[in-house]
């Protein structure tokens, strides 16, 4: 039904009149406004409203069934918001608000109650949740790292450049202790130099040769390199002045100095001076004559192969030892021949340090060497005759934990007169 199938022709005030007039009210409206159910009409509006059209006239049962039928239609709440926005027009704005005014303000302050709660609860949805994170990782940024965190960004820098400072003066001074050490030596050799045309040959003058220990048939007695020593100069420079060792397969050639405490001379040089690189030295306990059954001589590994870093040698090239086996300590009036038979890494409280009493400890000791040497030669000995042996003792590898060692034993003493 349209506004033009309703063409009213008198005021809205007389429409209400008459409208409620009990006289003129259907019988069942009382019972539909009871039930609160909505009441079908069923009587046919559409003659009535073809006949309002073709006379013009509207009459009072026409009005009250029209009236009935829009009072039915408002009564159900599932169709109050399909009525016509026209039907209401003889209300005034001012009054009422329509549905969609209503509808937009609670949705205004339902949303305002939402976001005055939000901040109340914890984590109440997922964009607050993101939002609070948001804002607690700008805070962070802002506050900037912490106390600690300050503290380790400085000290951690620090501490790698107090390393890297202290490395670096350990090593300038390592350094300078070698060339102050190489220059002592150097000045040293000018008391100790090779004879002209030196050679492995025979004495000229025919020493007197003691052999002292068992070595194989082909050996040539009084075979040694020829060394011009000033003995008297090098006693003058060191009261502790024993011999000089010569180990020609190394070119390993210093003058021996007699400890008096295994302490002294691993930081002193054979003049005395104050140097890490200290000196070779004899062990406190052996004789000066080297007469014991086994005597130690010490001297510290450097690292630019200086005193007895280069004995190492031997483990690197295994063909060292087979190309000259033997060893010298030259003593004023003879030289001390040492066969090498053995050499190893063992620890610094090894047997080796640790002297015997008879010819069953040397014995044992002989044949311990033998059986961890990293050296055999082809040749065997006989140490039935219990001839003195000789060590060459150095540090090996970091933490002082090993020690490398040559063991040699004492093949012939050649004595020389002095000139």
């Amino acid at each position: 039904m349209t506004d033009k199938d309703l063409d009213f022709e008198f005021e809205p005030e007389d429409i209400f009149e008459e409208t409620t007039a009990a006289d003129d009210l259907p019988e069942e409206a009382p019972a539909a406004a009871d039930s609160g159910r909505p009441v079908k009409d069923n009587t046919e509006t559409e003659p009535v409203a073809e006949a309002s059209a073709e006379e013009g006239a509207v009459t009072e049962d026409t009005i009250a069934e029209e009236t009935v039928a829009e009072e039915t239609v408002s009564s159900d709440p599932a169709e109050e918001g399909s009525a016509d926005e026209d039907s209401f027009d003889i209300f005034s704005d001012d009054e009422f608000l329509t549905d969609d005014d209503l509808f937009a303000e609670t949705k205004e302050r339902s949303g305002g109650a939402k976001q005055a709660a939000a901040p109340a609860g914890h984590g109440a949805s997922g964009e607050n949740t993101g939002s609070s994170l948001a804002e607690s990782e700008e805070d962070k940024e802002k506050k900037g790292p912490s106390v600690l965190g300050k503290i380790f960004s400085i000290l951690i820098p620090a501490i790698l450049v107090a390393v890297i400072l202290l490395s670096g003066g350990l090593f300038l001074r390592d350094l300078l202790e070698y060339r102050a050490a190489d220059k002592v030596y150097d000045k040293l050799d000018e008391f100790v130099k090779e004879a002209p045309e030196n050679s492995f040959v025979p004495d000229e003058e025919e020493p007197e040769v003691e052999i002292t220990g068992a070595v194989p048939d082909a050996t040539v007695h009084a075979v040694y390199p020829r060394l011009d020593i000033d003995y008297d100069a090098l006693k003058e420079v060191n009261g502790d002045f024993v011999g000089v060792l010569y180990v020609p397969a190394l070119d390993l050639r210093y003058p021996v100095a007699k400890s008096r405490n295994n302490d002294e001379y691993l930081t002193r040089t054979f003049e005395g001076t104050r140097n890490s690189a200290g000196s070779i030295f004899l062990d406190m306990n052996a004789s000066i004559n080297l007469s014991d059954s086994n005597s130690i001589i010490f001297g510290h590994n450097m690292k630019n192969g200086s005193m007895f870093g280069s004995l190492q040698k031997f483990l690197q090239d295994d063909t060292l030892a087979d190309s000259d086996p033997y060893f010298y300590i030259y003593q004023d009036g003879r030289v001390l021949k040492y066969r090498i038979f053995s050499y190893y890494t063992t620890l610094v409280d090894s047997y080796v340090y640790y002297g015997f009493q008879d010819a069953a400890g040397y014995g044992r000791y002989v044949a311990k060497a033998i059986s961890s040497s990293a050296y055999h030669p082809a040749e065997t000995f006989d140490f039935m005759g219990y001839p003195p042996m000789v060590v060459l003792s150095t540090c090996y590898g970091s933490g002082h934990v090993y020690n490398f060692v040559v063991h040699g034993v004492l093949q012939e003493t050649i004595i020389r007169n002095r000139k």
